[in-house]
């Protein structure tokens, strides 16, 4: 089980050891004789009803339990017969007005035998699922890729997961509350088990405030931008990355960014990060006014986006043509709707009674199949783990004993981008120090405005940018790097660490 352990990548990154990171949990909330006593006492109380049932087996999980049962017969002699499933359900409708402490499902036919119920209850003494306890399932344990994504438990205890790095993106529905909770964990996950040298996050949209918490971590990939004309540009900009991709691929003679990162890897140069774009969300108003701007960009992103290692996480309100255009939804073989948000697709899954969405956060659809899944809760002393281990990476790398003032995640937004022109160039100018001989001061000055401004650098965006040769773009990020403007790792993304001192 590869993910649970530390391990250390190309660069010298070491992830962190789940156990220090993730709590463990509490084991199954009731005790056996608690359960028994439930179980009795449904038996009890749809008995009184005329609507009498054995329970033949019991399914507990930290979140709720699982009582599956048999119909009985009732009637006199010589007029018996066996309840039907609809009278057991009403039956536990009227259970659940009497006991307000319980909350009770219904499945009309339960997991793995056509011929019983499913009875689901959920009390006070229940908890969330726990994501360390589903990551020990054999399924993830025996999942080879760091980006494999757990995205929910499914009613029947099936753990569902799907790997970032065989999609090209992933449409999450939901109204600001539910599909933040659902997108925080994939991001948590992701910057836990992978590194800043194998994973990028670029966040654009106006509701990208709310990830600043779970992404003040090293993976962020400059600053969050909110307005649409900067998360238009962003897209072109994964446009160009693309192609100088592509133009590589064929140079190497493969068609994938793991082929490609082997081929550099054996000729000893760094491999290239995989890059996750979210878009949070596009059914904000001015993110729709722009639609007809960003529409072709994003479709151009999501081809082959697994193949090149550029993926798109994409939000909306609403799975309707007017929030997300049909042919945009197209591109996404997977999406993910919030309970909420969910619309007609409960009502399309066989044997899925209505009172089951209490125990239901999301449905995962594919095509026109939805499975409904809980989601698991990640805990604020979680959140808090993982970013300090994060920053006092950073600091490691930095050569520094004692971690400083944590490192934010808007690393785009600093003092130097506030000041007059001519005051920013003079400071530039004054902490310009040993210039290589074809580095001027002017083209610095352009370099590190670039650097504060995207909050990252690479070869590409100088070219790109500043209209600068290769070899001039190598003395430039070898400049920048000396003066601790960028990291000073063999990285093909450089991240912008140098907040300017200023008198």
């Amino acid at each position: 089980m590869p993910q649970l352990f530390s391990r250390v990548d190309d660069n010298h990154w070491l992830t962190p050891t789940i156990a220090d990171i993730l709590e463990q949990g509490s084991g199954l909330p009731l005790s056996e004789s608690d359960i028994r006593e439930q179980m009795n006492s449904l038996q009890t109380k749809l008995a009184d009803l005329e609507t009498p049932v054995k329970i033949i087996d019991i399914l507990p999980t930290p979140s709720y339990t699982l009582f599956v049962a048999k119909p009985e017969s009732v009637g006199r002699i010589g007029n018996r017969r066996t309840v039907t499933p609809n009278e057991i359900r009403k039956s536990i409708g009227q259970l659940a007005e009497e006991n307000r402490q319980w909350k009770l499902g219904f499945m009309p036919v339960a997991p793995d035998n056509p011929d019983a119920i499913g009875i689901l209850l959920r009390t006070d003494n229940h908890a969330p699922l726990n994501l360390r306890r589903l990551m020990l399932r054999n399924a993830y344990r025996d999942n080879p890729s760091t980006l494999a994504m757990i995205l929910g438990n499914t009613l029947n205890q099936q753990l569902i997961l799907h790997d970032l790095a065989t999609l090209d993106g992933l449409l999450l529905i939901g109204t600001e509350g539910a599909k933040f909770h659902v997108l925080q964990n994939m991001i948590f996950l992701l910057t836990l088990l992978n590194t800043p040298s194998e994973i990028r996050i670029a966040v654009a949209g106006d509701s990208a405030n709310a990830l600043k918490p779970v992404l003040n971590v090293p993976h962020l990939l400059g600053k969050m931008m909110t307005e649409p004309e900067d998360g238009i540009k962003l897209i072109d900009g994964f446009i160009k990355e693309a192609e100088r991709r592509r133009v590589g691929f064929s140079e190497a003679n493969v068609t994938t960014l793991d082929a490609y990162n082997n081929y550099l890897r054996g000729n000893q140069k760094p491999s290239l990060p995989r890059i996750i774009l979210v878009i949070d969300s596009v059914s904000d108003e001015r993110w729709m006014q722009s639609k007809d701007r960003w529409i072709p960009l994003a479709q151009s992103l999501l081809e082959d986006g697994a193949k090149i290692g550029i993926h798109v996480i994409m939000t909306a309100a609403q799975l309707d043509n007017a929030h997300i255009p049909n042919r945009i939804q197209a591109k996404f073989p997977i999406k993910i709707l919030s309970r909420n948000s969910a619309g007609k697709y409960p009502e399309k899954i066989e044997n899925f009674h209505g009172s089951l969405m209490r125990f239901v956060d999301a449905f995962i659809l594919i095509g026109e199949e939805a499975t409904p899944i809980e989601v698991c809760a990640i805990s604020q002393d979680e959140l808090n783990r993982a970013i300090t281990y994060w920053q006092n990476a950073i600091q490691s790398r930095k050569g520094e004993t004692t971690p400083q003032t944590p490192v934010s995640g808007r690393t785009g937004v600093t003092q130097m981008l506030k000041m007059p022109t001519d005051a920013r160039a003079q400071s530039i100018i004054n902490q310009s120090v040993g210039l290589p001989s074809t580095v001027s001061s002017t083209t610095l000055q352009q370099a590190r405005a670039l650097c504060a401004y995207l909050g990252w650098v690479s070869m590409g965006a100088l070219q790109d940018v500043l209209g600068l040769s290769t070899e001039e773009a190598k003395e430039v990020l070898s400049a920048l790097k000396n003066s601790g403007i960028v990291e000073n790792i063999d990285a093909p993304t450089l991240r912008f660490v140098r907040l300017a001192d200023f008198k």
